[in-house]
């Protein structure tokens, strides 16, 4: 009986450690994207100028503090 209590332990373990070994994949998946977004986004930024400039950066910003939320909602 012990036997069977150990291996279904076992196997619940395993099952829960790989969910969570998978959510912590997705939110660092999730978490690069943004960074590549926010990081093109920028670059598209550059090409402007002055208010139009500012606006944009303001809006890459906005937008990757919102990926990264919603990343955190994956870990």
């Amino acid at each position: 009986m012990k036997k069977v209590l150990c291996a279904v332990a076992g196997i619940v373990a395993l099952t829960f450690g790989s969910g969570v070994f998978a959510a912590s994949e997705e939110y660092k998946a999730a978490m690069e994207q943004a960074d590549a977004d926010y990081h093109t986004a920028k670059g598209h930024c550059k090409t402007l100028n002055g208010g139009a400039k500012d606006d944009c950066m303001k809006q890459a910003k906005a937008d990757h503090k919102a990926a990264e939320a919603q990343a955190k909602t994956k870990k």
